[in-house]
């Protein structure tokens, strides 16, 4: 079981949890439940990325009372549908190439064999038929 360092535990109820002012001892109690349900969530999914990202998901009340939520039916698979967008997130769509232009002419043009459509109105244009004789 891999150990997780105390900072990322705290990060973690940083993101989710409203921490209520208590007594000292109370505060003892508190953290020692949320850091040992940190433990759990991360050993599900060690990404502090990710948890990152499902905390900006989240709707309504940003910060919740307890992470034990995360561990519940909904909290988990509230995390399950957060993990195709994550991953989405994360792809790096490749740019479009751009090319500069320069004002000179590079190469030479290439002489055609005119063969036009007669019936077309280029071939009426570059034949002169509009021209008065």
């Amino acid at each position: 079981m891999p150990d997780f360092s105390h900072k990322d535990c705290q990060v973690l109820i940083g993101l989710f949890v409203k921490i209520p002012q208590h007594s000292k001892a109370e505060a003892n109690r508190f953290w020692k439940a949320e850091i040992s349900f940190a433990k759990k969530i991360l050993q599900s999914n060690p990404d502090i990325r990710f948890w990152r990202f499902a905390a900006s998901q989240m709707t309504g009340e940003k910060r919740m009372a307890s992470l034990l939520w995360l561990l519940s039916e909904n909290g988990i698979s509230f995390a399950k549908s957060l993990e195709k967008p994550y991953k989405t997130f994360l792809f790096d769509f490749p740019q479009p190439k751009t090319y500069t232009l320069s004002e000179d002419k590079v190469g030479e043009d290439l002489e055609k064999e005119e063969s036009y459509n007669k019936k077309s109105i280029l071939y009426f244009l570059r034949k002169d038929y509009g021209k008065k004789t």
